[in-house]
């Protein structure tokens, strides 16, 4: 029958909460869960959102923990698969079709690999960073990272205001993400994202504030030292660093 109506397709819904509900999500979040989102478009977007049942899903997410993904993933698909049908149930539109959540009945699999440990650099590799931090290119901002502990966000987020010199301290209480390309600043997440760390003295020696910079001026910037660094000028700068150091090959250009 032509005028039988169409049937609502799983990618209708996941494109609609990508819409709606990602507003409310954070801009590092939103890049963590792109991807779950495209796997689950890619896995059942041609279905009918209503005849979806948890086996479906229970076996997308064992066939990802076959893949070798690490369970933190795993948990991150069921996560997107959760919320794109709890965003169908709230609707007024979607709810009329879709009235359960599968995933509730849903396990993640057992035994899933751990997500890769990184190991702290070798100390021939902290000495290089150290010795060359005035000397390489963008070498301060390794430096930086290694004397504070803070993110590559945390540290891009840096203004003169939040070092205290003389107490010797430096304050974190904002983060820079990217999103396509543009940079945008936001709070922790948590309130332990907040904290204050002590201003080294190897590091004090040598961070200068430039004559006339603003307490709002960052320490690290593009062109502006008003405005957060570009992603571009970012990445441009921490390769050509990392080629300078020998961290990598030049055929990476």
């Amino acid at each position: 029958d032509p005028k039988e109506e169409k049937p609502l397709l799983f990618s209708e819904i996941a494109e609609a909460w990508q819409r709606d509900a990602w507003e409310k999500i954070r801009d590092g979040t939103k890049s963590c869960y792109e991807s779950s989102l495209n796997r689950a478009i890619d896995r059942l977007g041609s279905r009918p959102a209503a005849e979806i049942e948890a086996h479906e899903i229970s076996t997308h997410l064992q066939l990802l923990k076959a893949q070798g993904l690490s369970a933190s993933t795993v948990k991150k698909q069921k996560v997107v698969y959760k919320q794109i049908f709890q965003y169908a149930l709230m609707d007024k539109e979607y709810s009329r079709t879709v009235k359960h959540n599968p995933v509730l009945y849903v396990s993640l699999p057992d035994n899933m690999p751990r997500a890769y440990q990184r190991e702290a650099p070798e100390e021939e590799i902290v000495k290089a960073i150290k010795s060359k931090a005035t000397t390489a290119y963008f070498g301060m901002f390794a430096f930086f990272l290694i004397c504070t502990g803070f993110r590559r966000g945390e540290a891009l987020a840096v203004q003169w205001k939040d070092i205290d010199f003389k107490k010797k301290t430096i304050s974190c209480g904002e983060s820079i993400s990217f999103r396509s390309g543009t940079a945008k600043v936001a709070p922790p997440k948590t309130a332990n994202g907040y904290r204050t760390v002590p201003l080294l003295d190897e590091l004090a020696e040598v961070l200068d504030k430039p004559k006339g910079a603003l307490d709002t001026d960052y320490v690290f910037y593009g062109e502006d030292p008003s405005k957060p660094m570009p992603q571009s000028t970012y990445d441009r700068r921490w390769k050509h660093y990392c080629i300078d150091m020998g961290f990598v090959r030049e055929l990476l250009r």
